[in-house]
């Protein structure tokens, strides 16, 4: 009886093991998708043996290095001029600390400009990093934010048109690419650098959201895909907010067809409230996307979608964009807000993941 037993117990074991093999194989990828992992960090052999766990915790890792993309590694590569120079040195900075400004992400003629207060805050960031930009970058997208109840500044409210106050510690980029403004500010999990890549990525991303290629026109733009980013601190009626996602529009077609980034699960689906949120294991996220107008009849909650760029619906012409975030929550039914007197970030950095599958 315990021969039998043994023997059940040995097949048992070996019709298991190609299961157990395939859980933990490697996964067959897109070159997009091998450019994102390496842009993560990973390796050519790492890449060529990942494993889906080892996807799930590259992509929740920062980007190294944009070049993969093609973007330039430093969206900054202006000479320092000796006139320029002078000016920065009577500002009272060292030659070290406009260095350091200058790879956060600030032009030098765009360092001329800051406040002071700004600039201080800027430079403490170096304390603890040695000025290692690496170092810096994990540093930023890491630490928890902290609120102090001291403004550093002020800027135009592009909705009353008055000055609001803006909260301390928040990261200033003095331009956004793509017409997403001048004079905006990020969390302080934003690494003020990766901004014009974050656009640069975003512009991929709304291109494939309404199937419409962007038309590279700064005065009239068919799409727009930068004028809030993941992180975003919004003046004035989002005073107490820091934008959980990005906002795409199609600006020439405010009723457009808009389509799917993920596939996955459906795990919220609201046609009164506009939302769509999808859950996909793969990658272990929930997408959740908001002003959907007219979402298809034959989409039911708890559906699978196994493909993405199936149409999900059209941008509300009321809303007159889409608003996409990304949460690690496990099929999450929660649409977090971003309203927040702490300005804390829910949602994750969702750049990576809605490019998965391009």
């Amino acid at each position: 009886m315990k021969r039998f037993i043994s023997i059940c117990l040995i097949v048992m074991f070996m019709f298991s093991l190609p299961s157990f093999a395939a859980e933990n194989s490697s996964v067959q990828l897109t070159e997009n998708q091998k450019n994102i992992l390496k842009a993560h960090g990973m390796t050519d052999e790492e890449v060529n043996n990942v494993t889906q766990d080892e996807i799930r915790h590259a992509l929740s890792t920062p980007i190294k290095d944009y070049s993969v993309f093609g973007f330039n590694a430093s969206p900054k590569g202006e000479v320092l001029s000796k006139e320029i120079e002078q000016k920065l040195i009577k500002k009272g900075l060292k030659n070290s600390e406009i260095e350091f400004l200058h790879k956060l992400g600030y032009m030098y003629n765009e360092i001329l400009l800051l406040d002071q207060n700004i600039i201080k805050n800027e430079l403490s960031k170096s304390k603890n990093n040695q000025g290692h930009l690496c170092e810096l970058h994990e540093h930023n997208e890491q630490n928890s934010f902290e609120t102090e109840d001291v403004s550093i500044s002020s800027t135009t409210c592009p909705v009353c048109g008055g000055t609001h106050p803006v909260p301390s510690n928040l990261g200033y980029v003095y331009e956004v690419p793509y017409g997403g403004g001048m004079h905006e500010y990020f969390h302080s999990n934003i690494y003020v650098r990766d901004v014009p890549h974050n656009a640069e990525m975003s512009r991929y991303i709304a291109e494939k959201l309404f199937k419409t290629t962007f038309n590279g026109s700064s005065s009239d733009p068919n799409i727009r895909f930068s004028y809030y980013l993941w992180g975003e601190w919004g003046e004035c009626y989002d005073y107490y907010a820091v934008h959980e996602g990005v906002d795409f529009q199609n600006k020439h077609n405010l009723s457009s067809e808009v389509y799917l980034l993920t596939p996955g699960k459906i795990v919220l689906l609201d046609r009164t409230k506009k939302w769509l949120s999808i859950y996909d294991k793969d990658l272990g996220v929930t997408v959740n996307y908001q002003h959907l107008s007219n979402i298809p009849s034959n989409l039911v909650q708890g559906q699978e979608l196994t493909s993405a760029f199936i149409q999900i619906g059209t941008q509300n012409s009321s809303d007159r964009h889409i608003h996409v975030q990304v949460c690690s929550h496990t099929e999450c039914q929660t649409v977090h807000s971003g309203y927040d007197t702490s300005y804390n970030l829910t949602c994750i950095k969702p750049y990576s993941y809605l490019y998965w599958y391009i």
